[in-house]
């Protein structure tokens, strides 16, 4: 579901077209584990479905599905996130999704840099 601020409440809308939730992540912080094979590290295991749009559901029975971009990759949603489980669907293949990924492995932000508003504005 999207949210739309009104008079600072947050009303829910039901239709999924209108989502655009994206998350922005760091290389490091996308690794679940040390495994090797990076399909493992980062949750994907043996999927290998390439996904234009989000999926309705993830395999977990969650509906929560966000765009996910990875720092340093590109400029687009590398992968679809549920927030529910944190399993990854891929937008592209996994060949060029590994590429895009080696390139992002050097990219590093200070914490200090992000604007985070007072706990007493967020919502």
């Amino acid at each position: 579901m999207s949210k739309k601020r009104y008079s600072n409440k947050l009303e829910e809308i039901t239709d999924k077209e209108e989502v655009s939730i994206t998350e922005l992540i760091l290389y490091n912080d996308l690794l679940l584990n040390d495994d090797p094979d990076l399909g493992v590290a980062i949750g994907l295991g043996s999927e290998d479905k390439i996904y234009e749009k989000a999926p309705k559901k993830c395999s977990c029975g969650g509906s929560n599905i966000v765009g996910l971009e990875v720092l340093g990759a590109c400029d687009e949603i590398l992968f679809w996130l549920c927030d529910d489980c944190d399993k990854v669907y891929l937008t592209r293949t996994f060949e060029k999704t590994k590429k895009l990924l080696e390139v992002s492995k050097k990219f590093w932000t200070v914490p200090s840099a992000w604007p985070i508003p007072p706990l007493s504005e967020r919502n």
